[in-house]
């Protein structure tokens, strides 16, 4: 438990009070001065902590001035310590690192003796060994001996840090990885600084970093204590210029935001690789050059913008006031701009704000964009299965009934082009709309030819992705005496018409008129069982745009079920559509093996039929659905751009192009090219717009995932 500065005060007095007692009388004397078990808690660990130096106060120097120590040879015995090799030098003495010669066990040590006269380092180096003692953090080099040795030199024995630099380590790391270190760092500091401690000298060569990625802080040879401070003009030992902060270098009394400053100057060169510019000047050895830029992106440095360059400014500010008040605020926001979060020093910028909290949902964002895209390829891809599927070439009535309505067709359209007359030409637009306005004055005496013309034509549109005319021309056919007259075509083409209406984005709508299609099904079965099946493609994805994902699947199961009752009658491309959307399904449930597995399945019958064709490009597009949900990015790139380029050359656009485009946008910012990303997801969102409308969820997933790129690649 970290102590207050009235309770670490308190704890001072009652420690300092307890040297001086008989040991058989701390106990009671303790309990006696206070009541609060923390206090009393602090108090015994410093006394635990005192008597493991071996009395190390108790004998005084017997160095005369200015005597110095030579490095020590290897094997000389320190304590209960031998030295291994001298290790470093600095102003005070030098550090080796050393093995335990006695206890029975193995152990290693840093040990940090005076070299030179101890009587005027006594004092710095008893408050090293309390300021050590008290910090117990697994980022914090632990204490584990002092003494004297038999010549009189003061000695501390630490954990001995078998690693490197912190600036040495991050070569090579990612900036995500870099800023997460130094998070580590800063929560070391923090530590410190909780219980009243600053550092004072926070330098690379003072944070190491093990093999294994663990944090050390190591050197507290110039902490302090808040509770004693430093007096105003009083120099602050064993400073590093380039690191110090201006109070340290005017000899200024020093705070928590002491450290925060060169911790500022320490996360300068976790980032860019240098020193900032206003302390260049002033580098000593510990000022790492800039090491050499690999070629991999990980390992690059970065220039210091947006947050990044916030922060570093906030904390390297002249003036300790207007830095951050200590390493917890500083940690704080880096975590903050690691999440997407908006940072603190940056609260009162609205735009900037409303960026970062873009930023922040961002990855939410693109993942929303699959799941629509995959409604939308759902919709898209297996709609227009079930549509064709209506005249299923195995079965001769219905290939004959649609080759009669082709015929019909036909002979309506070229009516309908020779009284254009005229010398101007004639598009094919012009011509199927005027057909269209002719069906009434052509086909109203005859509601069976009425209906299979308007089940052609409602594939045609289909085809064509032309929403708005699709929709237009079944609620007409739907309103008319010749619907009235045919009840079993006018459900399919009801069928048509929630399918329309879905991909649009009606999805209420849809789900009326799919309700009363399958009630009229339902009263006449067992003879439209077929088309009660494929109507639970339509039903599952009613319910996936609902977020109802397991009675989707629910219902997609029972429509697998229905195709395989006895004289159920449905062809085998129906079972394939019902086993498409299912896989899309159990996807968006995060079911990838089942939905795989059920996808191998529709794309190995596709490609039995020996064409390419709409069909087996999308079992092929949503095998790449697949595997960007799984995250196998290469593989579903590799199989959106087949699908997609295929597309294109054969088909042109349609909102089953823009559903790939999606996905393939989507793959390519989960990879990290956030310009491609954002062209193609760019080429998605206009077809989109232009053959599905714009509440459609494929125009709107294109504008989710092209805002997700700009970010992307603003960050």
């Amino acid at each position: 438990m970290e102590l207050s500065a009235a309770q670490w005060g308190e704890a001072k007095s009652l420690f300092d009070a307890a040297l001086d007692w008989p040991v058989a009388d701390r106990a009671g004397r303790i309990a006696a001065g206070t009541r609060d078990p923390a206090v009393v808690a602090e108090v015994e660990s410093l006394l635990a902590a005192a008597a493991a130096t071996q009395s190390f106060f108790d004998r005084r120097p017997r160095l005369a001035a200015q005597t110095l120590l030579p490095d020590l040879p290897a094997g000389t015995r320190v304590g209960s310590w031998q030295v291994v090799r001298a290790i470093g030098h600095g102003g005070m003495g030098t550090v080796y690192e050393a093995a335990r010669a006695e206890g029975g066990f193995a152990q290693r040590a840093a040990l940090k003796i005076i070299a030179i006269d101890a009587s005027a380092y006594l004092d710095r180096f008893e408050d090293e060994r309390a300021i050590v003692a008290r910090l117990e953090h697994p980022s914090i080099a632990r204490l584990y001996d002092g003494g004297l040795d038999d010549d009189g030199h003061p000695f501390m024995a630490m954990e001995f840090v078998d690693g490197v630099p912190v600036v040495d380590f991050a070569r090579g790391l990612s900036l995500r990885r870099r800023l997460a270190l130094f998070i580590e760092v800063c929560d070391a500091v923090a530590h410190a600084h909780r219980n009243l401690v600053v550092h004072l000298d926070i330098k690379p060569s003072n944070v190491l970093v093990t093999d294994r990625g663990a944090v050390r802080l190591l050197d507290f040879g110039a902490a302090r204590a808040l509770t004693a401070g430093l007096p105003a003009g009083a120099a602050t030992p064993m400073l590093t210029p380039v690191y110090a902060a201006p109070e340290q270098l005017a000899h200024e009394p020093v705070t928590t935001a002491t450290d925060v400053y060169a911790l500022g100057v320490l996360f300068h060169q976790l980032v860019t690789g240098t020193l900032p510019a206003e302390t260049a000047a002033s580098a000593g050895p510990d000022a790492a050059r800039p090491p050499p830029r690999p070629a991999t992106d990980a390992g690059r440095h970065h220039d210091l913008r947006g947050d990044l360059a916030a922060i570093v400014a906030t904390a390297l500010q002249l003036d300790p006031a207007a830095r951050y008040a200590n390493a917890d605020a500083l940690a704080a926001d880096i975590g903050s701009h690691l999440r997407g979060e908006p940072i603190a020093v940056r609260r009162d910028q609205r735009l900037y704000v409303a960026g970062r909290l873009l930023y922040r949902f961002r990855w939410a964002a693109i993942a929303g964009a699959l799941v629509v895209v995959a409604l939308a390829g759902g919709i898209v891809a297996t709609g227009i299965e079930a549509r064709r599927a209506i005249a299923e070439r195995d079965h001769f009535e219905a290939e004959v009934a649609r080759t009669d309505a082709a015929m019909d067709y036909f002979a309506l359209m070229f009516h309908t082009a020779a009284d254009a007359g005229g010398d101007a030409p004639v598009t094919a637009e012009q011509v199927l709309e005027k057909s269209v306005a002719n069906l009434d004055r052509s086909f109203g005496g005859d509601p069976a030819k009425y209906g299979r013309v308007v089940e052609f034509l409602a594939n045609l549109y289909s085809e064509m992705t032309d929403e708005s005319a699709g929709v237009a021309l079944e609620a007409r056919y739907l309103a008319s005496a010749a619907a009235r007259a045919d009840p079993a075509t006018a459900n399919r083409v009801r069928l048509m018409l929630a399918q329309s209406r879905l991909r649009s984005g009606d999805v209420e709508v849809a789900a009326r008129e799919l309700t009363v299609a399958q009630a009229w099904w339902m009263r006449h079965s067992p003879r439209y069982r077929g088309e009660l099946a494929r109507s639970r493609i339509v039903e599952g994805q009613i319910r996936k745009a609902r977020h109802d994902i397991a009675g989707a699947i629910a219902v997609l199961r029972l429509g697998l079920a229905e195709t395989a009752a006895p004289a159920a009658g449905v062809p085998p491309e129906d079972v394939s559509n019902i086993k498409n959307s299912l896989a899309l399904a159990l996807m968006a449930n995060g079911d990838f093996d089942a939905a795989d597995g059920f996808m191998a399945d529709v794309r190995a019958y596709r490609e039995r039929q020996g064409r390419t064709d709409d069909n087996l490009l999308t079992a092929i597009q949503n095998q790449g659905a697949i595997a960007l949900a799984r995250g196998n990015l290469p593989r579903a790139v590799d199989l959106l751009h087949r699908s997609i380029n295929t597309r294109k050359a054969v088909m042109g656009p349609s909102g089953a192009l823009a559903a790939a485009e999606l996905n393939l946008a989507r793959a390519l910012l989960l990879e990290g090219h956030a310009p491609g990303a954002a062209a193609v997801a760019r080429d998605a969102t206009d077809v989109a717009l232009r053959y599905t409308g714009p509440k459609s969820v494929l125009t709107l997933g294109g504008r989710m995932l092209l805002a997700a790129a700009a970010v992307e690649s603003r960050a």
